[in-house]
Parts: structure tokens; C-alpha cells; sequence
């Protein structure tokens, strides 16, 4: 089990890396910091639907990268789907990141 947590934080490490350094504000403010749209919005000065279309981009682009992640089985793969709906769904998102 303790592998596999490693497994996952360094996949999910990696997969942030990998965003522009606004598009890791946006997830770390959203997802970690439970923050509003609009008060993300607001902080990077553009509307609430602008945002709204670029968590969508940033999700899909972490959902890939993630579900492709090499060498680690199935199984784990599906519990960070599982873990990523659970957490979109407490922090009042439409789906989670993964």
C-alpha cells in the first residue's frame, strides 16, 4: 500500500509539473485551496466563464496524463479516478481533476 501512495504522488507531481505555472495556480487554488471561481477570476482579472473553460482544459489535460501514466497497473489508475470524483464532488466541482 505504501507504494502505491508513492506511485501516485509521484504521478500526480509529475502531471502538475507539466501545466503552466498559471494553470498549477488555478489547480492549487481550486482544488487544494477550495477557493471560488470568482475569486480565482478575479485574482487572474479575467470573467468566470473564461475560467470555467480553462479548469475544463486543465482537467482534461490532467485526466490524460495521469490515466497514461507508465508502468503503475490498472488498479491504481482506477482509484485515482474514484479518489479525484470523490474529492471534485466535496469541493462543490462539477468532477474532479482525474
Amino acid at each position: 500500500m505504501a507504494m502505491e501512495s508513492i506511485l501516485q504522488r509521484l504521478s500526480v507531481h509529475r502531471a502538475l509539473a507539466r501545466l503552466s505555472e498559471q494553470d498549477r495556480y488555478i489547480v492549487l487554488r481550486l482544488f487544494w485551496d477550495e477557493a471560488t471561481f470568482e475569486e480565482v477570476a478575479k485574482e487572474l482579472g479575467i470573467s468566470r466563464r473564461a475560467l470555467h473553460k480553462r479548469w475544463d482544459k486543465i482537467k482534461e489535460r490532467l485526466k490524460e496524463w495521469l490515466e497514461r501514466a507508465e508502468g503503475l497497473p490498472p488498479q491504481i489508475r482506477q482509484n485515482w479516478r474514484q479518489k479525484g470524483q470523490k474529492l471534485g464532488s466535496q469541493n462543490g466541482l462539477e468532477t474532479g481533476i482525474i
